[in-house]
């Protein structure tokens, strides 16, 4: 939002039987000293990434989740395809990546990638969703119910549990996630995984020891979880309905649920994403079919900690690829900063 400052000058004119100030030997009024001009207002860093797998593109946002542009850079080739992970650590490092063997990191906002080196080389076909805390601290949690804890930018990892021992998932795509908060605790939806449904759970030691949390209603697809604003909140996938957001109450322990977010209210498929800076959350809304046309893709965002949400304006006109599925979309936090070289891995 553009805020216009306005600086009233004095003029030197007075109402009611006051009279002009002028200079000596003239009639012209003397000129008032101009008003200071206010400095303008600082830069607010950051912004929100999405990959936007129809068209094969990156979006970036303003640090407010609005004005959405193409990023100008070359993503990884092995990474135009579905079930990605746009991720960023406090540092200012931004990630990508589908598992251990295909993960990026970018050191200026997306515009470059580069792979991440492994100090021992991942084996099998584990599928991660990561998520960054502190400069060079990454969490990935596994389709196998592993989870893996990083302070080397994922150079390295060390082995944790999130899921008991034998859990499986349900062989229809991986559907968990991981956030940081600020004080560097976790939050896991780990879906499949527990005898009894989804693990929705807490670490306060990196992923040693888990406290669940009270499932949110219709639990179905993770599309997106974290805090904001001191309370944690969790969004429920779209597609021919509307995505919703629930908001937890730590005090009740029970959840509050928005109503369908939609950019289009008559729109009939489109897949939603969401992702939070701490106090706003901003979701994604892919462009869709709808009775009375193409619908264009819209941002979903929050200022009140997940209670309410407002539209706004996405960068896609129309699905580019109406008639294949191939609407895999990932959305991540970036605050704006220069990381520092890439750390040591730790011996494997």
């Amino acid at each position: 939002m553009r805020v216009l400052s306005l600086t009233m000058l004095g003029l030197g004119l007075a109402c009611g039987g006051g009279s002009e100030t002028t200079t000596p030997g003239t009639n012209a009024p003397k000129a008032a000293a101009e008003a200071p001009k206010a400095p303008p207002p600082p830069a607010e860093p950051g912004g929100y990434f999405v990959w936007f797998n129809p068209a094969k593109t990156l979006y970036r946002s303003a640090a407010d989740g609005t004005g959405w542009k193409p990023v100008q850079g070359a993503f990884p080739d092995a990474l135009h395809n579905w079930y990605v992970t746009l991720a960023s650590d406090a540092g200012g490092r931004l990630y990508v990546g589908k598992g251990l063997d295909n993960l990026y990191h970018s050191d200026d906002a997306g515009k470059t990638w580069a792979p991440v080196t492994q100090a021992t080389p991942p084996t099998g076909s584990v599928e991660y969703k990561f998520c960054g805390g502190a400069a060079d601290e990454l969490f990935a949690v596994g389709s196998d119910g592993s989870g893996l804890y990083s302070t080397t930018a994922g150079q390295s990892w060390t082995a944790v549990r999130v899921a008991p021992e034998g859990a499986s998932g349900a062989g229809d795509g991986f559907r968990g996630g991981c956030a940081f908060g600020a004080g560097g605790e976790l939050l896991v939806d780990a879906w499949y995984f527990d005898p009894a449904g989804p693990v929705t759970a807490t670490s306060k030691d990196h992923g040693a020891t888990w406290t669940k949390l009270p499932r949110a209603a219709n639990n179905t697809a993770t599309s997106g979880l974290g805090w904001s604003q001191g309370a944690v909140w969790y969004a429920q996938n779209g597609g021919y309905t509307g995505a919703k957001v629930s908001r937890l109450d730590a005090a009740t322990g029970t959840w509050t649920e928005t109503p369908e977010l939609k950019g289009t209210a008559d729109r009939e498929w489109a897949m939603s994403v969401f992702a939070s800076d701490g106090k706003r959350i901003v979701g994604w809304e892919n462009p869709a079919k709808a009775p009375s046309g193409p619908a264009p893709s819209a941002a979903h965002v929050s200022t009140d900690g997940g209670r309410t949400f407002q539209a706004v304006p996405g960068p896609v006109a129309s699905d580019p690829t109406p008639d294949s599925w191939d609407e895999y979309v990932a959305i991540g936090w970036h605050n704006g900063e220069t990381p520092g070289p890439m750390p040591a891995a730790r011996p494997g």
